[in-house]
């Protein structure tokens, strides 16, 4: 029997209605959409307090909010296996489409360093905003509120824009 293999490209609609019917089965079960830049603060607060740390009296967590939901966050949060499964479903996917290859150099500097300041600079941006795009696509959209269609417009324009940019640097 010859072994498994994967597409190399799966079309975007079945990412599109994955993503939704994931997020509706985790709002059922949790009773809060997807989010990620929330769950890695509180995740890494837990750590910080495996290690002697207290992040309970850092500023950040000083706001009634976020004091409750560092409390109420537990090795058990529903985004937490979401997301570290969206991780493991794309490293076994990588493997079974035989796209996942290991390196004996990197890229070319210029695009290492392009890719970790833009990293930095997205995860800065989303603790500033509260937030990151899957948090307000699938939380402010499916709630009708105005925010997330604001911000899908900006996003998509901002994406637009970025393609250009990196067009003309790389």
């Amino acid at each position: 029997m010859p072994p498994l293999r994967l597409p190399r490209e799966w079309p975007y609609w079945a990412g599109g209605i994955t993503i939704a019917l994931v997020n509706t089965v985790l709002m059922l079960a949790d009773g809060k959409p997807w989010g990620i830049t929330s769950m890695l603060t509180n995740a890494s607060a837990r750590v910080a307090e495996l290690v002697g740390m207290r992040p309970s009296t850092w500023g950040y967590f000083q706001s009634p909010h976020r004091e409750q939901a560092l409390s109420d966050f537990g090795w058990l949060d529903g985004s937490l296996w979401l997301n570290l499964g969206i991780v493991g479903g794309v490293l076994v996917s990588g493997l079974l489409s035989r796209e996942f290859h290991i390196r004996k150099a990197p890229r070319p500097w210029r695009k290492v360093a392009l890719a970790v300041g833009g990293g930095l600079l997205m995860g800065y941006g989303a603790r500033l905003a509260h937030g990151c795009n899957a948090g307000i696509l699938l939380g402010a959209i499916p709630s009708h509120s105005l925010q997330g269609w604001v911000f899908a417009l900006v996003t998509f324009l901002g994406v637009l824009l970025g393609v250009r940019f990196f067009r003309r640097v790389l």
